[in-house]
């Protein structure tokens, strides 16, 4: 959306891609640790998620449970995008200052702020907003020089990545278990929903495009 060099948005743009190539919710991903990630299998294993709430004495208190349902705990094959980010975020250079990032007894998670600690769910949020901000302003200005209508993006969430991700599979992916699988969802209606507003979405637009080739006379 924006320019990927500029060092506000370069610093989480594995975490993007990552989100964007797996469907996992906010908490699993931020929770990933390299123990999690298995290179030669090509695999990613979800069996935790984090969450952090604000502190009395300023700062957040971070910790590690459970996926949100039993069916979370899963194992969700890796795009070359995805393994491309993870292996970039696993080149990073580290401070050497910074002391390992511990949280009940876990350590190496693979997403790291400035400070390296584990972003924060809303810190993701406001990330994402920022680009939204940015993007929206300089398209704005463009469609005024080019006397056009603005195509501007709306307010969006980690957990619209993890719907996105959902419905480009479902768009390819026929077997609705496999696709519950993989986002994870105890029901699977959760998983139809989504699939049936994809296929019928897909399905409008190949008509579009079919629209006029067909001789009915």
């Amino acid at each position: 959306m924006s320019d990927s060099s500029n060092p506000r948005y370069s610093r989480c743009t594995n975490l993007f891609v990552t989100l964007l190539g797996t469907g996992m919710r906010i908490g699993e991903c931020l929770g990933l640790r390299w123990a999690d990630v298995d290179f030669k299998k090509n695999l990613i294993s979800v069996n935790h998620a984090i969450s952090c709430k604000d502190t009395e004495a300023g700062g957040y208190a971070y910790r590690i449970h459970s996926p949100k349902t039993a069916a979370g705990n899963r194992v969700i094959p890796m795009f070359n995008d995805v393994r491309e980010a993870l292996q970039n975020e696993k080149r990073k250079k580290k401070n050497p200052d910074w002391e390992p990032f511990t949280v009940n007894g876990c350590t190496g998670f693979i997403f790291l702020n400035s400070n390296g600690k584990v972003y924060t769910p809303a810190a993701v949020f406001d990330k994402i907003q920022s680009i939204v901000t940015d993007y929206n302003h300089v398209e704005a200005t463009k469609a005024r020089e080019q006397e056009r209508e603005p195509v501007l993006i709306p307010k969006i969430s980690a957990h619209i990545l993890r719907h996105t991700f959902c419905t480009r599979l479902c768009e390819v992916e026929p077997n609705i278990k496999v696709i519950q699988e993989v986002m994870g969802h105890k029901n699977i209606r959760t998983t139809m929903d989504i699939y049936n507003e994809a296929t019928e979405e897909a399905k409008l637009d190949r008509f579009r495009a079919l629209d006029g080739t067909i001789d009915l006379g």
